[in-house]
């Protein structure tokens, strides 16, 4: 096996970048194929990083932990700033995408996997169902006239799927790490319901006391803080990106009346639906 160091590397692969305007906070994405019975010195990035396996077999470690072995369907997520190593055991090729982390608090889920609280390395079979849907968006995106954003809602999709299928071994994390995941899935997978402290305290086996301290650590704000935020960003979303009405987009996040919606928007943001509607279309 040869031993590679980064600018070496580049010499026995061959990269090929396919969005360079994605939206944040992915940042870069490309397609790599490289030769087999190669490996990389220790290294580590200043982004975190995702990479899909397509084709292939291949071994990425970190320093001191145990050995991930890739094969097609495989995504491996690397933390910033996490030093690891890999090494190719046949000619592999997959698809790499570097983003500045997700946040917990903009970005739900997401931030689960690929935020700041990741600091080991993981990785997720996504199943050959899943890869090869996302190898449709691919050849897909090039044919669509905004083929960058085309490109970053597959990428989007990919990793919302795998978030999905993401478990943590709860011995070995920090104190209250199971919890706050537990609080964020249940809040995303209810957000067009009446989530009540009680009953979210209840689902993540703690007090309120304890769940309020928690949300407030690592989100930023009183857990009903952050069930508005979450609510508030599904409701941008449909009104930037589709027609549905106020009343169909109250409906939609489980407000009780339109009434209710527009004023809850205009309490926590300072403008109405329409109002913010208007102003997407001016951007747009």
């Amino acid at each position: 096996m040869k031993i590679l160091n980064m600018q070496e590397v580049r010499r026995h692969a061959s990269v090929k970048a396919i969005c360079r305007k994605p939206i944040a906070p992915l940042l870069y994405m490309q397609t790599c194929r490289y030769l087999g019975d190669i490996a990389s010195i220790p290294h580590s990035s200043d982004t975190y990083y995702a990479a899909l396996i397509l084709s292939g077999a291949m071994s990425y470690q970190e320093l001191g932990r145990n050995r991930n072995l890739c094969q097609r369907g495989t995504l491996i997520v690397l933390p910033k700033n996490c030093r690891y190593s890999w090494e190719t055991h046949t000619a592999t090729s997959s698809f790499q995408c570097q983003h500045a982390g997700f946040s917990l608090k903009e970005h739900g889920g997401l931030g689960i996997l690929f935020g700041i609280g990741m600091e080991h390395i993981v990785s997720i079979d996504l199943g050959e169902e899943a890869t090869r849907h996302f190898e449709a968006k691919l050849l897909e995106a090039p044919q669509h006239q905004s083929k960058d954003l085309y490109y970053s809602l597959a990428v989007l999709e990919l990793l919302t799927a795998a978030v999905e299928l993401f478990r943590v071994d709860q011995h070995a994390e920090e104190p209250g790490n199971a919890q706050i995941r537990c609080a964020v899935y249940f809040i995303e997978e209810h957000l067009n319901q009446t989530i009540s402290i009680a009953a979210l305290a209840k689902h993540c086996n703690i007090c309120e006391r304890s769940l309020f301290i928690l949300v407030h650590k690592h989100l930023g704000a009183s857990p009903l803080g952050y069930i508005a935020a979450r609510r508030i960003d599904q409701a941008k979303k449909l009104l930037d990106s589709s027609s549905l009405s106020c009343g169909d987009i109250a409906r939609q996040l489980g407000f009780s009346s339109t009434n209710y919606f527009v004023r809850f928007m205009k309490k926590h943001t300072g403008l109405t639906p329409m109002q913010m509607r208007k102003q997407a279309e001016l951007r747009g």
